[in-house]
């Protein structure tokens, strides 16, 4: 879909762009950057699906295909990360 198709979906929905970002406590910059493709929220996009009643992978394919690093993975790349920073200095 494109931004004007999704702004369309969330309109048709009876919310707007504004009501979203209030609701997740995000700006409406990061909600509309997002639409636009600026933004790759994973977050937002999902929420954004769920209002719109249609799967992640058909609206942001982009975001639905990009790795995402959570949990114990997370933290053990972080670590990986500070050693690696502490090795620099």
């Amino acid at each position: 879909m494109n931004s004007e198709e999704i702004k369309q979906a969330i309109s048709d929905k009876g919310y707007t762009l504004s009501m979203i970002a209030d609701a997740l406590d995000v700006s409406l910059g990061s909600v509309s950057g997002l639409i636009g493709g600026h933004n790759k929220s994973r977050t937002i996009a999902e929420a954004v699906c769920k209002i719109i009643e249609k799967p992640l992978e058909e609206v942001f394919p982009a975001i639905a295909n990009s790795k995402r690093c959570v949990g114990k993975a997370r933290k053990a790349k972080v670590a990986e990360l500070r050693e690696l920073f502490a090795q620099a200095s």
